[in-house]
């Protein structure tokens, strides 16, 4: 777990850990359906760190074009 995050206000320690992960991670494997929301947010930042991004949801867009 990320420091800090066990004293954040809950709707802040989720980014922020999900961040973390991204930054721990050679690659993003993910369900998601639409474009929005704290999955997509985090996809999108693993995009922007150039990680591989696999998205199983069936029929899903891919997280960014």
């Amino acid at each position: 777990m990320p420091d800090g995050v066990e004293y954040a206000h809950y709707k802040a320690a989720i980014p922020k850990r999900n961040r973390w992960m991204v930054d721990q991670a050679d690659c993003l494997i993910s369900y998601i359906i639409r474009q929005y929301g704290g999955a997509y947010q985090t996809c999108r930042y693993a995009k922007k760190k150039s990680i591989p991004i696999i998205n199983v949801a069936k029929g899903a867009p891919q997280c960014l074009k």
